[in-house]
């Protein structure tokens, strides 16, 4: 299903009492102003912009620092002092706990470690494994997830889950949230058996180092006028010379079509309640795509006329960096800790088997003199470079030079309840991105944060919230929503194209309503996605529903369920479609999930146990 086929055609109101056939509601008076500024108090009170802060604070080792209270911490926005309003140790970090093992308030009594039970989700560790196959070697893969399949996913907490998810051009969702171990393993034996196409990018870069150590090698061996120098060696410049440029094109749209992916993956997960760390796998994505083999093509043809090609233009021509920049900032406004993996390593630490399959080109001795350390180096440093922004934007940590992969994933579980959160009211009421520092009471220790907040408005939230019950997880459903299929009917003049009624239903009991003189009136909103057989995902239509009922009529309503009805157009095969609904006055949020074949007769499953994606 494409976005276009996705539309809402109907909408409409009527209460529904419960066990018996529906009946249209009373056409209502405006609501008094009385009403009205009753409900915009009501309202304003509550859409606050509580922002929470997790803060790493390690010794110089890295060791974290346990027993640290919020007067310990100064936190600034833009550089301005915020009040720390919420304060909460992470387990391995708090500074006591009593005989029964309860954990004693941090502050003489002002304020305890442990948060009541309804922020519970809230504490939840949402554990993403994303494996980029179209940025790896198998061997780098299959090296990583051997190390993760006997470390990562044990000794988590009841309460955490874990979602695996591989990316080979399109994102693979493999699992909703699990703690489940077991079928865990079975996740990443199974992600282990796929066919990485990174390894391709290294053939195509050796291929080109090796057409250039050709210039230098026929010129340093005397031949007749030497490349450059005749119309045919000009023509083998010109040739590897627009190849290049081609290579470097093809990279940098790579790196834009990955890092959509992970920007579309990050909106998903920010969806989710709690906090969300991303564990990115890969062979490196280049900030400067191309950057070390201009600058060897530069340096093949110097002494024979040279190329056309300006290094230095070309690598800022080809700067992939803002697009990594923007990242770690969505990243930041939903919550969501970049831990990331460069799963090559460093080429210096690799065996010679696989050195010579794939990373032949950086040893000098077989290309003359166009590669060398130098460019090795700054090669290195430009796939390792996305790798260091993302998880510095965001708080988390870069894997990089190493091949102990189990022990860097110790250090990084470590994070997981090595943590306090700091949490204030921040004075920004716009959308854009405001700098984030904490500063901690002694300056020796190592502070790790992520750099900014955005303030996210409640479209925003709903929308990634409904793109979560899509692709991970229906969530908690507070409001009891339920959703139901009518008869599909062909579209008329389309083939292959269905027009199926769904109706969204909750119980007014549940809302919040403000009372006005001559109504109770409630403020609702519902957010509707789908995703198709193809898995394409549909754009997240938002729909008011306001709810008002006369006075004298409040007991009977309490009794009764609101629906309203509108059209999907859907094409054949199984549909997910996700209904997010927001009680704006409450500040409560329901998901449901449920799965529909138009074509076929019988509905389907609804919201929980729906099996992998």
């Amino acid at each position: 299903m494409t976005p276009r086929t996705f539309r809402v055609a109907i909408l409409t109101f009527w209460l529904i009492a419960a066990g018996t056939a529906s009946a249209p509601a009373q056409d209502a008076d405006p609501a008094t102003t009385s009403a009205e500024e009753q409900m915009s108090e009501f309202f304003e009170a509550i859409d606050v912009n509580i922002v929470n802060i997790e803060v790493f604070v390690t010794d110089k080792d890295g060791n974290p620092i346990a027993g640290l209270t919020k007067d310990d911490f100064t936190l600034l926005e833009d550089g301005d002092k915020q009040e720390i309003s919420n304060f909460y140790a992470g387990e391995a970090v708090r500074a006591t706990v009593d005989a029964q093992g309860q954990t004693l308030p941090l502050e003489g009594g002002q304020e305890s470690a442990e948060l009541p039970s309804e922020f519970s989700a809230d504490r939840r560790l949402q554990l993403v494994l994303f494996i980029d196959n179209r940025n790896i070697s198998p061997m780098s893969r299959n090296r990583v997830l051997e190390a993760v399949h006997e470390s990562l996913f044990y000794d988590l907490d009841p309460d955490d889950r874990v979602t695996l998810v591989g990316y080979d051009g399109a994102l693979n969702v493999r699992n909703y949230p699990s703690a489940d171990v077991q079928s865990l393993a079975r996740g990443l034996e199974e992600m282990a058996t796929g066919s990485p196409t990174g390894h391709q990018r290294v053939m195509d870069k050796q291929n080109l180092l090796r057409q250039m150590s050709q210039f230098d090698l026929e010129n340093n061996t005397g031949g007749t006028g030497g490349i450059g120098f005749n119309s045919e060696g000009g023509a083998d410049v010109a040739g590897v010379e627009e190849e290049l440029l081609t290579y470097a094109q093809r990279e940098y749209d790579e790196v834009r079509a990955s890092v959509a992916s992970l920007s579309q993956f990050v909106s998903v997960l920010s969806g989710l309640p709690g906090r969300k760390a991303l564990v990115y796998v890969s062979d490196g994505l280049p900030v400067r795509p191309a950057e070390a083999l201009f600058q060897s093509f530069e340096r093949a043809t110097r002494q024979f006329g040279g190329g056309t090609i300006n290094p230095v233009a070309e690598a800022n021509r080809f700067n992939a960096t803002p697009f990594f920049e923007d990242l770690g900032k969505q990243a930041n406004s939903g919550r969501v800790t970049f831990y990331t993996i460069l799963a090559r390593g460093r080429t210096a630490s690799i065996s010679g088997a696989e050195r010579s399959a794939f990373f032949s080109y950086a040893d000098p001795t077989n290309l003359g003199q166009v590669w060398d350390e130098s460019l090795e180096t700054l090669d290195y440093s430009n796939q390792r470079g996305a790798m260091e922004i993302l998880a510095q934007a965001t708080g988390g940590r870069a894997t990089l030079a190493t091949l102990e992969f189990a022990d860097a994933l110790t250090a990084l579980k470590e994070d997981f309840d090595s943590f306090y959160s700091l949490g204030y009211r921040s004075p920004s009421e716009d959308d854009k991105d405001h700098r984030i520092k904490v500063r901690v009471s002694n300056p020796d220790w190592k502070v790790r944060h992520r750099e900014t907040q955005r303030r996210r408005t409640p479209d925003e939230r709903m929308a990634s919230a409904t793109r979560s019950a899509l692709m991970l997880d229906a969530g908690e459903n507070p409001l009891g929503v339920r959703v139901e299929f009518g008869g599909p009917q062909p579209n008329e003049g389309k083939k292959k194209e269905w027009l199926v009624p769904i109706i969204v239903k909750f119980p007014i009991s549940r809302l919040a309503l403000v009372p006005g003189e001559n109504f109770h009136e409630g403020k609702v909103s519902i957010y509707v996605g789908a995703q198709g057989p193809d898995g394409n995902m549909s754009p997240i239509q938002k729909m008011p529903a306001p709810v008002r009922i006369p006075n004298d009529k409040l007991l009977t309503a309490m009794s009764q369920v609101a629906g309203y009805r509108l059209t999907l157009l859907m094409r054949p095969g199984e549909h997910r479609v996700a209904v997010t609904v927001r009680d704006e006055l409450a500040d409560i949020t329901s998901a449901a999930l449920v799965v529909h074949a138009p074509d076929q007769v019988t509905a389907v499953a609804e919201t929980a146990g729906l099996g992998a994606p």
